[in-house]
């Protein structure tokens, strides 16, 4: 009795860390937890508070530890396993996919079969899953519309089991903004703080209204954003959150004229790329995010040195503005800086060729493309 009130503890202590996005602490609790379990003989709890542990270390960017440990838990699954537990283990390994350094659209959509066959045999046919994961492989794709059409799916089911709304109600916001649908956005947004007040959803409201200011190429507005993110971030053991926030954050910096040259190191977005991760380099979508982050903040040096104004490069919705020749700031630079543009485009392509071979489209390589030619727009006008 004593032990199954120690492992209650432990999993409720978790499960607070968990929900405040503390993911290491969580997966520490969860693993005394799992290890009280084993020893008392509880097989099946043992089991699922086991695949909690694993999705703490995952999502906290250990994906070593926590694959290896999904690994070991679905070769050994107990007769007595619960089966959403077994779900949502078989889950995990669908996500870790696209963390991968080698993603495989066959395999994403296998497991995804797979999983939508053994959400039916379980009882879950009215599962939110089954369309979001739908929904979420055609975002990786690039067929936003047809993803956001998914997502309202997930939406409507609003009794059923599977990924919170605040999932939901996030990946149609940002869908929407993909496809310059800035209005349908903000009612997303909206939606997702009416259904959800936890520390999760505050850290989605943040991202996905910074992501609105920088479509808007306000300023003002996203300043305010970023300090919001700051706040909402502040404590979070969740590397992806980390990468997905320093990519807005630089922007929103980068668009700012306040701070200066990009290229000085008391720039802040220099120090908010230097926060970037080390664990998102493992994959190969998060290798890709910081290179697209480093060739936007040696285009904005660039443009400083050329004597332009800052842009804004994630949307892109209001284009650069060269100046003439002599108006640049700093003309003895525009050579390197030129050349520092180019070769951080040129290694972001390779990922970007990379990633959409393996997702069978051209999205990021059109990204990439529409950097370099903003590029090769201002070297022209210096015959550089």
């Amino acid at each position: 009795m004593m032990q199954t009130r120690r492992i209650n503890e432990l999993e409720a202590q978790g499960d607070a860390a968990m929900h405040r996005d503390q993911l290491r602490e969580a997966a520490f609790l969860f693993e005394q937890a799992r290890r009280l379990a084993a020893e008392d003989g509880q097989a099946a709890r043992a089991f699922g508070v086991g695949v909690r542990t694993a999705r703490c270390w995952m999502f906290a960017g250990d994906q070593a530890r926590g694959l290896g440990l999904l690994l070991e838990l679905l070769t050994d699954i107990p007769v007595s396993a619960n089966v959403r537990d077994i779900y949502d283990g078989r889950m995990l390994s669908y996500w870790q996919q696209f963390a991968s350094t080698c993603p495989d659209i066959t395999k994403i959509e296998a497991i995804a079969a797979d999983l939508d066959r053994l959400c039916i045999a379980i009882g879950m046919s009215d599962s939110r899953d089954i369309p979001f994961r739908t929904g979420y492989l055609l975002g990786w794709q690039g067929r936003w519309q047809e993803a956001i059409s998914q997502y309202e799916i997930a939406w409507s089911r609003r009794t059923g089991h599977g990924m919170a709304l605040r999932d939901v109600a996030s990946a149609v916001a940002l869908a929407a903004l993909r496809i310059n649908r800035r209005s349908e956005a903000r009612r997303w947004l909206d939606a997702l703080k009416s259904v959800d007040h936890s520390h999760d959803a505050r850290i989605r409201a943040s991202f996905v209204r910074l992501r609105i200011a920088l479509w808007d190429n306000d300023v003002q507005d996203a300043r305010a954003c970023v300090l919001e993110a700051d706040d909402a971030m502040r404590g979070v053991q969740r590397d992806r959150y980390t990468a997905q926030m320093t990519e807005v954050i630089v922007a929103a910096l980068l668009l700012d004229p306040r701070f200066g040259d990009p290229l000085s190191d008391l720039h802040p977005a220099v120090r908010r790329l230097a926060d970037y991760p080390a664990s998102e380099h493992a994959s190969l979508a998060g290798d890709l995010r910081w290179r697209l982050i480093t060739a936007r903040l040696r285009l904005a040096e660039l443009r400083y040195a050329a004597g332009m104004r800052p842009a804004e490069d994630l949307f892109y919705r209001q284009p650069q503005e060269p100046r003439r020749r002599g108006a640049a700031r700093l003309p003895r630079e525009l050579r390197g800086r030129t050349a520092a543009a180019r070769q951080a485009c040129d290694e972001a392509m390779g990922a970007a060729v990379e990633l959409d071979r393996a997702f069978r489209c051209t999205m990021r390589q059109t990204e990439v493309d529409g950097l370099r030619r903003r590029v090769d727009e201002i070297a022209r006008i210096h015959s550089l």
